[in-house]
């Protein structure tokens, strides 16, 4: 995850270093505080059928094979 800075909420762009799982998403530490987290999960070819089931119950996948996911809340 790297933040930018900036003013207003910090914002940070989440991508994986590597693995079975392809993911790019965000992240926003609200003035709450909370933070909002979304993005994309996609398995790579390397990635085993069990690790694929276990990802369906966030959805159909787009056009590219991507599921959305998004989760916030509080600290």
């Amino acid at each position: 995850m790297t933040f930018a800075g900036g003013t207003g909420e910090p914002t940070g762009e989440l991508r994986d270093l590597g693995g079975p799982l392809s993911v790019q998403g965000k992240v926003v530490l609200t003035a709450q505080p909370g933070y909002d987290l979304s993005g994309y999960v996609t398995p790579r070819p390397s990635a085993v059928p069990a690790l694929i089931h276990a990802i369906e119950f966030l959805g159909t996948p787009d056009a590219q094979g991507r599921r959305r996911f998004a989760l916030s809340g509080s600290y």
